[in-house]
């Protein structure tokens, strides 16, 4: 007999489940940290290489910034399974030239921001996340030569850097096909299931009598 068959509603291996219980297990199975690590660790892990660009009057500087994105880490909330926080740290070169002067520096970031599990009619999960801001996004920059070293004693590079980290990550997180994917749909997710079992269902053709 199939797998898929029903189950008699008097088996002894059932347990009663109030409707509540059953969709607070759902969401914290949805909710899995390191399921939602992985993705948004796939959605923020690029290199990204910008520039030279040139900016001032006459375009007197010119910027060119590589930067690497590591492991996206999660931190659960410590009551509500459906809120997260999310720490991306990432690794930024920058090359400032200045006619034939090039200062070449080094930044290590750490963005922070929170996302949430929304329960949306009919029966979808909508992924949301905070906008980040650049006060969400902490700095460190060294000179990786003399001029570099130099320029960082200004303090005027980090914030620069965090305003344009903060901007960035926010138009990623806003792509079409990614705020697409941030809906899931659970109604569609049971009827491909109810689809797998009947697929996998083989028709019973045997009697009672012994073969």
């Amino acid at each position: 007999m199939s797998s898929s068959a029903a189950v008699p509603m008097d088996d002894p291996a059932l347990s009663a489940v109030s409707p509540v219980e059953f969709a607070d297990a759902l969401l914290r199975a949805a909710a899995n940290p390191d399921r939602i690590g992985t993705i948004l660790t796939r959605i923020m892990q690029d290199h990204t290489d910008i520039g030279p660009n040139t900016i001032g009057p006459g375009g007197l500087l010119s910027v060119q910034v590589v930067a690497r994105t590591d492991t996206v880490q999660i931190d659960p909330h410590q009551t509500d399974h459906c809120q997260f926080g999310v720490h991306v740290p990432v690794q930024v070169w920058i090359v400032i030239r200045l006619g034939e002067f090039n200062a070449r520096l080094i930044a290590g970031v750490h963005i922070s921001t929170r996302i949430m599990l929304v329960p949306d009619r009919p029966c979808v999960l909508v992924v949301q996340h905070q906008t980040i801001r650049a006060a969400d996004v902490l700095v460190t920059v060294r000179g990786r030569n003399t001029l570099g070293w130099i320029m960082t004693r200004f303090g005027l590079l980090g914030p620069l850097l965090a305003a344009q980290v903060a901007a960035h990550a926010n138009t990623l997180l806003s792509r079409p096909d990614l705020v697409e994917l941030s809906r899931i749909d659970v109604l569609t997710l049971i009827d491909r299931a109810w689809d797998a079992a009947n697929i996998l269902a083989v028709p019973y053709k045997g009697g009672l009598h012994a073969p």
